[in-house]
């Protein structure tokens, strides 16, 4: 057994003080009641529609954007017209000048719908307060196992490091949580990292460490 078996919860993970206590309904309930109703819209696609007005059409707008493939560009444009991302930073004078706004405008509504991409996020983690378990069997194959969003952390963080021991000791897991932060335990169920924003994607995927 290691050292850190014989650790308490709170000693183990001290970034999780505030939550160890709470039932996963209500981190849920914490992570909606943060964010604003209804969320914003993006801003990229508006200054893309802005741009296209001003420049005359897609092809247009492509070249005006610097870009020399144009077909590559339309397909830039019909992407951030759709809310998929935005101009990489190298390509903000030139996108920029593109749209007809400052640098400062555009770098301003790509950091806001990053922002807003995380808050959408949450709010699909959120609207499931299941604790989510998943065990890493080996590369691209994971099994989840939800725990019921009326398990408090404490709980769930346990049960999860006991897993560890009826699984004979042979996978990686993560303890997803509805505020997605994630818990990755090793093999022997002991702490290996902390963080959040990384969440499982519909309970399949997990990201590699």
């Amino acid at each position: 057994m290691n050292d850190t078996r014989l650790q308490s919860l709170d000693q183990l993970f001290p970034e999780l003080a505030d939550r160890l206590d709470l039932t996963g309904r209500e981190i849920a309930f914490r992570v909606l009641a943060g964010l604003p109703e209804p969320l914003p819209d993006r801003r990229i696609p508006l200054l893309v529609q802005t741009g296209l007005e001003l420049q005359g059409g897609r092809s247009a707008l492509a070249r005006a954007c610097g870009f020399a493939n144009v077909s590559k560009g339309c397909r830039r444009i019909d992407e951030w017209l759709a809310g998929d991302g935005c101009p990489l930073p190298d390509r903000h004078p030139q996108v920029a000048a593109g749209l007809g706004v400052d640098v400062e405008t555009l770098r301003g509504a790509c950091v806001a719908d990053a922002e807003l991409e995380w808050m959408r996020m949450l709010k699909r983690r959120a609207s499931n307060p299941a604790f989510l378990l998943v065990f890493r069997a080996m590369a691209g194959v994971y099994r989840p196992t939800p725990f019921s969003a009326d398990l408090t952390l404490r709980v769930a963080l346990a049960q999860a490091r006991t897993a560890s021991i009826s699984e004979s000791g042979r996978f990686r897991r993560c303890l997803d949580l509805p505020d997605a932060t994630q818990i990755f335990l090793t093999a022997e169920g002991d702490r290996e990292s902390v963080t959040r924003g990384n969440p499982v994607s519909g309970g399949l995927l997990l990201s590699s460490r």
